[in-house]
């Protein structure tokens, strides 16, 4: 790590910023998340996709915490980079590196994705440090 790196990610500590570690995944980071529903809690590992709107998750993800299939749910269509696919939109907790979230999220009924959007990162900054394969986050 250069000096200037360490620096910065020393400097984020006096914002109460929270470090979260993170996993690379070709050009990509996995956050670990916890996701909390009516049945319970279950971890993951979700893509930080700066570009998605929602978070999403899989099918699998929200089966483990309470509803299997939302077949009632009202749907939302997404332009994704495989085409448009419609969704349906339900309410998780969502928590990153302690930072909990009641959020909504599409469930990917088409792969075991989870992507973390933008729809999480509401009311926080924070910096991607693609070289430390970290996360800084804090409140507003």
């Amino acid at each position: 790590m250069t000096e200037l790196a360490a620096k910065q990610g020393s400097s984020f500590t006096r914002f109460n910023s929270v470090t979260v570690d993170c996993e690379k995944y070709e050009s990509h980071l996995l956050l670990p998340v916890e996701i909390r529903g009516p049945n319970g809690v279950t971890g993951c590992r979700a893509l930080l996709d700066t570009g998605a709107s929602v978070t999403m998750l899989s099918s699998q993800i929200i089966a483990e915490t309470g509803q299997g299939q939302p077949q009632s749910a009202p749907r939302r269509t997404f332009s994704t980079v495989n085409g448009t696919m419609s969704c349906p939109i339900i309410k998780r907790e969502v928590n990153i590196g302690g930072i909990r979230k009641n959020i909504e999220v599409a469930v990917n009924q088409r792969d075991a994705l989870n992507l973390v959007g933008m729809n999480f990162f509401a009311g926080i900054d924070y910096i991607v440090d693609f070289g430390q394969s970290a996360v800084y986050m804090w409140e507003k």
